[in-house]
C-alpha cells in the first residue's frame, strides 16, 4: 500500500512537471491585442483612480466603465516590474494552474491518473487560443472553482465554502464583469434539476422513461441553493463601479459590436473539430449503458449551445463541459468494471515508461521554443516602426489619426490617441449616446469618415482596399511606408 502510495505521488509530480512543459509547448508568445489597453488603463487606475471617463481616444467626452479594472491594475503592475516576457511568463503559469486544478478535478472524479493527465492535456491543446493576457485566463479559473465550492456547498451541506463561494463571484465581478453574469448561466442546470424533482415528487404518474436514462437522486439542498442564488446575486454590489456587473452584458447585447468582434459571433461547426468531436461525445454517452443526473445532461448541452453561439463560450464547453462529460463516462466505465481504471493505471504508471515520456515531452517543448521565429510584437500585425516614426516625427500628443480596430490597442500603448480600439462597446450607443465609431469605422466610406471625424492622417495596412482607396485619392499623401504599414497625411484644402 505505501509502494503505490509513493507510485501515485510519483505521478502527481510527473504531471507537474509535464504541465510546465506543455503549457509552454502551446502558449502563444505574440501579445494579445486587449492587453496593450490593459496595461495603460491599469496605469491610469493606479495614478488617478476609476473616474469613469474614457482618455484614449480623440472622440471627445466619450464614458467608460473600467469593466476589468482590477485585472488591468493587476497586468499593469505585472508589466511595471517585468515587461512582456513577465506577461508571457504569467500566460504560462496560469495555465499551469488550470491545467492542474482540471487534473486533480478529473482525478476526484474518475479516480484515475493516466485518464486526469490525458483530459488536461487535451484541454490545453484546445486552450491555446484562450490563455492569453485577457481577463478571461483568470476568471476561466475562477469559475471552475466557483462550481467546485457550489458543489461542496449545496451538495455536501459544508458552510465554509459559501464563503468561498461569494469571495470567487466578487472577484469575477471586479476582474471582468462582462462575465459576471455568466455566473446564474451555472446555476440553472442546478435550479433545473431541483424544480424537476420537486415536480416528479408531485407527480402521480411514473417518469419511467426519464428513469431508465435519468438518476433521481436528491442531493441538493434547496435552502442552501436559494442561498448561493442570494449571494451570487449581492456579489456584484461589492465593486467600485456602481451596478455595471448588473447592466454591462445587457447593454452589450443590445448592441450591435457582436457582428465586428470574431470571439462574439456563432460558429460554423464544420470548422470547430472540437466542438463537433464533444456533440459526437456526447451523443455516443447517451446512446451508451449511462444515466445522467438532470443538472450533468443541461450543463454539457447548454454550454455546447452557448459555444455555437459564441466562439469565446467554448472556453467553458472545453474545462467545465468537459468535466462533467468525464463525470458521465466515469460512471459508464465503473458500471461495467470498478477496476478497469485502476488496473490501467498500475500498467501504465511505470518509471520507466515515465521518465520517457517526459524526456520526449521536454524534448519537443524545447526544441519549438528554440527554433520558433513567432516574436512577441510581430510587424506584420502591429505597426511596430510606423509608431516610432510618427513619435520621433509628428506632433503624436495632438494629430486625429485614422486607425483600425485591430492597431488601436497598440497606438494607446504608445500614448497615441485613437479613433477607434479593441474596447469595441465604448464606441456604440449603448454606452455612449449618439456614438456610433464602431459602426463607421468598418462600414464608412472614408470621404465621409474624412468629414464627419476631420482626420489629419490615416494609418492602414499595405494592399488592403483601404490602402489601395488612399492612394488614388489626390485628398491623401503618402507620408511614411513599411513593409506592413502606410502612413497617409490629409492634404488641407
Amino acid at each position: 500500500m505505501i509502494i503505490l502510495k509513493k507510485k501515485y505521488i510519483l505521478f502527481d509530480i510527473f504531471v507537474f512537471i509535464a504541465s510546465i512543459f506543455e503549457c509552454i509547448y502551446f502558449s502563444i508568445r505574440e501579445i494579445a491585442n486587449d492587453t496593450f489597453y490593459s496595461i495603460k488603463i491599469g496605469e491610469y487606475i493606479s495614478k488617478h483612480g476609476i473616474d469613469f471617463k474614457d482618455h484614449y481616444s480623440f472622440i471627445d467626452n466619450l464614458s467608460y466603465s473600467y469593466p476589468h479594472w482590477l485585472y488591468d491594475l493587476f497586468i499593469y503592475k505585472v508589466h511595471n516590474l517585468f515587461g512582456f516576457d513577465g506577461l508571457h511568463i504569467l500566460n504560462i503559469i496560469f495555465s499551469i494552474i488550470l491545467f492542474m486544478l482540471l487534473y486533480f478535478i478529473a482525478k476526484k472524479i474518475t479516480n484515475s491518473r493516466l485518464l486526469s493527465f490525458l483530459f488536461s492535456s487535451l484541454c490545453a491543446k484546445n486552450l491555446i487560443f484562450f490563455m492569453v493576457t485577457r481577463a478571461q485566463q483568470v476568471t476561466i479559473i475562477l469559475f471552475i472553482l466557483f462550481l467546485l465550492f457550489l458543489h461542496k456547498f449545496i451538495i455536501e451541506n459544508k458552510k465554509i465554502y459559501g464563503l468561498f463561494y461569494f469571495i470567487i463571484a466578487v472577484l469575477i465581478a471586479n476582474l471582468h464583469c462582462a462575465v459576471w453574469p455568466f455566473l446564474f448561466v451555472l446555476l440553472l442546470p442546478f435550479i433545473a434539476e431541483s424544480v424537476i424533482l420537486k415536480l416528479k415528487d408531485k407527480s402521480r404518474k411514473k417518469l419511467d422513461i426519464f428513469e431508465n436514462k435519468f438518476i433521481f437522486s436528491k442531493e441538493i439542498n434547496n435552502k442552501y441553493l436559494l442561498i448561493a442564488i442570494i449571494i451570487c446575486f449581492i456579489s456584484g454590489i461589492f465593486t467600485p463601479l456602481h451596478f455595471e456587473p448588473y447592466t454591462y452584458l445587457i447593454k452589450t447585447m443590445l448592441g450591435n459590436s457582436q457582428e465586428y468582434i470574431k470571439e462574439h459571433q456563432p460558429i460554423e461547426l464544420i470548422n470547430y473539430p472540437f466542438q463537433f468531436m464533444f456533440l459526437v461525445f456526447t451523443f455516443v454517452l447517451l446512446f451508451l449503458k449511462s444515466k445522467f443526473k438532470f443538472r450533468e445532461l443541461f450543463m454539457i448541452f447548454g454550454l455546447f449551445y452557448l459555444s455555437l453561439n459564441a466562439d469565446r463560450h467554448s472556453l467553458f464547453l472545453i474545462t467545465i463541459g468537459g468535466l462533467y462529460c468525464l463525470i458521465v463516462l466515469s460512471r459508464i466505465i465503473k458500471s461495467i468494471d470498478s477496476n478497469t481504471l485502476n488496473i490501467i493505471d498500475n500498467k501504465i504508471i511505470k518509471i520507466y515508461i515515465l521518465v520517457p515520456i517526459l524526456c520526449l515531452i521536454a524534448f519537443v517543448t524545447i526544441n519549438d521554443y528554440r527554433t520558433s521565429n513567432e516574436k512577441m510584437l510581430p510587424k506584420s500585425v502591429y505597426p511596430v516602426d510606423s509608431v516610432n516614426w510618427i513619435k520621433a516625427n509628428l506632433d503624436y500628443e495632438n494629430i486625429k489619426i485614422y486607425n483600425d480596430y485591430e492597431v488601436g490597442s497598440y497606438l494607446i500603448y504608445n500614448d497615441i490617441k485613437v479613433f477607434v480600439d479593441t474596447r469595441a462597446d465604448l464606441y456604440t450607443p449603448e454606452f455612449n449616446r449618439g456614438c456610433y465609431v464602431l459602426d463607421d469605422s468598418y462600414g464608412m466610406k472614408y470621404s465621409l469618415l474624412q468629414e464627419k471625424y476631420n482626420f489629419t492622417h490615416f494609418l492602414v495596412k499595405n494592399n488592403t482596399d483601404k490602402y489601395n482607396y488612399l492612394l488614388l485619392d489626390d485628398n491623401f499623401e503618402e507620408i511614411y511606408s513599411d513593409k506592413y504599414f502606410t502612413i497617409f497625411n490629409v492634404k488641407q484644402s
